[in-house]
Formats: structure tokens, C-alpha cells, sequence
């Protein structure tokens, strides 16, 4: 692509800019050309890491070979152009044979980019039919087949199927070149299919659940007690290969590690093991400890801002002015930290509470959901741009002057395990400063200002 780019560089150079709104100095041929190789790293960077989640999820995109990633811009055209105004039945024909390296994070990464180019050329209604699909992929991730199964469900999560536009119906047999997944798909994806179907058949024939006590993928034993659906040298194998790398050769051996290892936070107080002393990870799934993590960091967050604000205003400090006609900053702290909540008027509990309850909204409405493959703790973007003339920049809610994304990924990764580092000592703190108020003395080093 960067090479078909410099060939060609006076046609698509206007084509570029326009496209990726390019600043008014990008003047120079060697500028363009290095804006262009950033933004195709960022591409490649972004797909390699949607590839990589479906790879460790088993779906059909990790089998996906570099010869055949066309197959994934071909499969999202044939999903929105015709797919989408398929019977009932060919509908899910479609979703069960031909539109497997799509029905993951992949899928949606690719028809996320597509309906940005649509709002960008003011197309509307390609633009809606993309957000369509990608909630279609979206509920099969969710729950399978079981709402897609039913044909009033169907029509409800299908806005553009043949009931609500029968003009522009469409049968699977019309379709003159149909590049179903399962015509291409490699030997490691037959392969896969027909272990986990001799599993499926061994658990119906032995009565018992199935459990997933080999890796998956190369049938090597792991922990009894986790179900996963890799095993972990398979897993790192794969997370650290290169771009679009073909599949790694299979192995005989793997050491046990479950699903909890692989979760950051383990640091030198405990001698880099997984402090667990009752064994709860060893009684729970990879989705429960996914919810685990969610909470931890959510009442790590909340803590330290609670015992920012709590040391502050015992110290005294409160926000110049009035919170509410007549009620101002330091009344509402005047009888002490522990009391301030007590003095806050009515209507800002509510605002309180309602900004809570919109937070919690958001974050548990998010697809893929922190429990079924997405990132625990992530806030992105706001939905909207701002006011012009008032507020333009879009900004990130939880990063919003961007310290972030100057940052590499080993200081990411640094200053996450800072983040959950600090969120326990401050949940341990605000617990602290609680009893040391109710019960004197509880706490020697609180005095009595708490």
C-alpha cells in the first residue's frame, strides 16, 4: 500500500489529505508521505490487535491467514449490501457458513472504519445499514443464536431485512459470487472444528459437562480447574508474533497457568505470585474474574477520590462560594468530613447519584461487555464533539489532557499497575478513616479530625 501510495502520489495526495484532514502546512511531498506511513502503522497496529483478540477467542478471524485478510473487506460489503436483506433463513446460513472472520472484534473493527468514511462522504443511509451490522455482530457475540434463532426477534434487530423492506429482499442462491468463509478457510480451521465436535460428542456420550482441561488449540493439559480456551504458551505465543503471522506450530507441553496469571497487578510486595489465599479464582470462571477486575478498579478509582476529598476537607479546605442558593462550600463542611454528605441539598444528592448512575450505564452497555472479551475499567470518548465556538475539542473523559497517548506501551502498562496499586492502598484508607471517626482510638495515627 505505501509503495502503490508513492507510486501514484499526485492522484491520491489531494484524495489523502481530504480524508484524513490533514493540517494546511502538510505542503511538502516528504511530509505527506510521512503522515501517510503513520497513519498506515496505526492501521496495521489497530488491526493486528483486533486479530489477536479473536485468535485468543478461537473465532474463525484468528485463522485467518495473510493471503486472505481480502476476505475480510469482501465479507463486510456482502454482509451490508446483501446479507442484511436476506430471508430469515439465509440469514442465518450466511452467519453459520459464509461470514466467519467477521463475527469478531475484527469484523467490527473493519465495519466501525467503513461507517466513518460514510459519515465523512455524508452517505446516510450506508452509514446506518454499517451500525446496523455491527449490532448484529454485536448480539450473536452476546448471546449466540438465541434471539437471532427467532423470527420476531429478527425483524426487530434487522432494520433493513426483507419485512421492513421487501422491496429490496435478496436470496442467498441469487447471489452470483458468494465468497462464502467456509470455501476458504485453512486446514488449522477444519482441524479446530473437528476437536471441538469429537469433545462435544464424548461429553454426550460419557452424560457429563464438557471441561476444557486441554488447550483447545493444541491439546496440551492445563489447570483442572479454570475453563479457558487457550492454553498460555499457545496464547503468548501468538499475543507477541508479528503482524498477521501465520499460525504458530503446535506444541506437545505447556506449563499450568490459569486465566488469573495472566491479569496485570501481581507486583514485588508479593513476591510476583497472585495473592489468593482462599483459592477464589480456583472456584470461579474467566468471566467472573473479568467482573472481579472491573470492580476492583471501579472502587480503586472511586476510593482515591474519596480520600483526596476526605483529607481535604478534614484539613479544612473547601471550594470558594456556595454549592446551592444559600448554602455554601465550607457550611456544608462545618460540622466535619463525616457529616458533609448529610448537609448537601436534595437536588445535588440527585445530580450526584444521576452522574453515578450514567457512569455505571455506560460502562456495563458497552459491546463487547468487560465479561465477554472487552477491556475492564476502559472510559472512551465522549460522544460528542463539544459546542462550537464554546467547546470544540473532542476529549477523553478519563485521560482529557491526553498524558496518555504519549506514553509507550511499557509505561501503559507501568502506570495501570500504579492505577491498581494505589486504588488498593486507597480503598484500605478510606476504610481507615471510617473507623477511626466511629470508633476513637481504632486508628492511633487518625486523630480526632477524622
Amino acid at each position: 500500500m505505501d509503495k502503490y501510495f508513492k507510486e501514484n502520489f499526485d492522484v491520491l495526495q489531494p484524495i489523502f489529505l481530504e480524508f484524513r484532514k490533514a493540517p494546511e502546512d502538510f505542503k511538502d511531498k516528504k511530509s505527506i508521505e510521512n503522515l501517510h506511513d503513520a497513519y498506515l502503522r496505526e492501521l496495521k497496529e489497530t488491526f493486528s490487535a483486533k486479530l489477536e483478540k479473536d485468535r485468543m477467542y478461537q473465532r474463525p478471524a484468528g485463522f485467518v491467514t495473510d493471503q486472505q485478510i481480502w476476505m475480510i473487506g469482501i465479507l463486510c460489503k456482502y454482509f451490508i449490501r446483501q446479507v442484511m436483506h436476506f430471508s430469515h433463513e439465509d440469514f442465518l446460513t450466511a452467519f453459520k457458513v459464509d461470514l466467519g472472520p467477521i463475527l469478531g472484534e475484527t469484523g467490527l473493527w473493519a465495519l466501525r472504519q467503513y461507517e466513518q468514511r460514510m459519515a465523512d462522504k455524508g452517505k446516510d443511509e450506508k452509514k446506518k445499514k454499517a451500525r446496523c451490522a455491527q449490532d448484529l455482530i454485536n448480539e450473536y457475540l452476546e448471546n449466540g443464536f438465541d434471539n437471532l434463532s427467532k423470527l420476531s426477534k429478527f425483524n426487530i434487530k434487522n432494520r433493513f431485512g426483507p419485512k421492513k423492506l421487501p422491496a429490496q429482499a435478496v436470496t442467498r442462491e441469487s447471489v452470483k459470487h458468494l465468497y462464502s468463509w467456509n470455501h476458504y478457510a485453512p486446514l488449522q480451521w477444519f482441524t479446530h472444528i473437528r476437536k471441538v465436535e469429537d469433545m462435544s460428542n464424548q461429553v454426550k456420550k460419557e452424560g457429563k459437562q464438557m471441561q476444557f482441561n486441554a488447550c483447545s488449540y493444541c491439546g496440551s493439559p492445563e489447570s483442572e480447574t479454570i475453563k479457558h480456551k487457550r492454553c498460555s504458551v499457545c496464547k503468548q505465543r501468538l499475543m507477541v508474533s508479528a503482524y498477521l503471522a501465520p499460525m504458530p506450530a503446535p506444541r506437545t507441553v505447556a506449563p499450568k497457568m490459569a486465566f488469573i496469571d495472566t491479569l496485570e497487578g501481581t507486583g514485588e510486595e508479593t513476591g510476583g505470585e497472585i495473592w489468593d489465599p482462599l483459592d477464589i479464582a480456583g472456584s470461579v470462571g474467566d468471566e467472573a474474574l473479568m467482573w472481579f477486575r472491573a470492580s476492583e478498579l471501579k472502587h480503586g478509582r472511586v476510593a482515591m477520590l474519596a480520600s483526596v476529598g476526605y483529607l481535604t476537607g478534614a484539613a479544612g479546605i473547601t471550594f470558594p462560594g456556595e454549592i446551592a442558593g444559600g448554602v455554601s462550600f465550607a457550611s456544608v463542611n462545618a460540622n466535619g468530613v463525616f457529616s458533609a454528605w448529610s448537609n448537601v441539598p436534595e437536588a445535588g444528592k440527585l445530580q450526584i447519584l444521576s452522574l453515578i448512575f450514567l457512569l455505571e450505564l455506560s460502562t456495563e452497555s458497552k459491546k463487547p461487555h468487560y465479561m465477554r472479551g472487552g477491556v475492564p475499567g476502559k472510559i472512551d470518548s465522549l460522544p460528542f464533539d463539544g459546542i462550537q465556538g464554546i467547546w470544540a475539542p473532542k476529549i477523553k473523559f478519563w485521560d482529557p489532557l491526553g498524558f496518555m497517548g504519549a506514553l509507550s506501551e511499557e509505561q501503559k502498562a507501568k502506570k495501570r499497575k500504579a492505577e491498581l496499586k494505589n486504588g488498593r492502598l486507597a480503598m484500605i484508607g478510606i476504610i481507615s478513616f471510617l473507623v477511626g471517626h466511629n470508633l476513637p482510638g481504632a486508628v492511633p495515627a487518625l486523630n480526632s479530625a477524622f
